[in-house]
This record gives C-alpha cells, structure tokens and sequence, in this order.
C-alpha cells in the first residue's frame, strides 16, 4: 500500500508466481480495483527480495532486482507505505527504508 491521498492509495499484489496487480485501494485494504496486471513470465526466489522506489508521483516496483512496472500515481505519494501479508506463509523480514 502506497498513500497518494487521505484514505487512499494504491496497492501491489504479487502473485506466488511473480505476476503483479496493481490499482486503487482503501487505507483499510478495501476496495481494491486492479487497472494493471504484469507477468515478467520469471520465476523468482522464495522468498523474492521486493524493492519499491518512490519520488513524487512515480513508483517503480522492483522483485528480485528486476524492474517489475514503473507506475504513475494520481497524485504524489505522501510518504506513508504499509505491508500486508498474503496468507499464514507470507513472511516480511529485513525491511529497510531510506529518504
């Protein structure tokens, strides 16, 4: 979840086989609409290493250091972010950020 707005954002699900969506999002995780659907058609690690860079309305979503889609956002993000885990398996470790 990337806020660009009070109450929304937009969110990148990533499939257990690497294809992404992304789309519009609630700040609760409700409502999710995907306008974007991408399939590098790569199988990547178990778990991937995910990378997301953000600078104004521009975000570009990275897995296992592979440029997965670059996406204009409708408007800048705001700076807050949040992970949400699939399922009971879906670990996050080793999470950084920088500015």
């Amino acid at each position: 979840y990337v806020e660009h707005g009070k109450g929304a954002g937009t969110a990148i699900l990533f499939n257990s086989d690497g294809r992404a969506e992304l789309g519009p999002v609630g700040s609760d995780g409700a409502g999710f609409k995907p306008e974007k659907t991408v399939d590098r058609e790569m199988r990547f690690g178990a778990p991937a290493r995910f990378r997301l860079v953000l600078q104004g309305v521009l975000m570009e979503i990275y897995l296992d250091d592979f440029l997965i889609e670059c996406y204009s956002l409708p408007t800048p993000a705001t700076g807050r972010i949040g992970l949400i885990p699939g399922n009971q398996r879906s670990s996050i470790a080793k999470l950084m950020a920088w500015k």
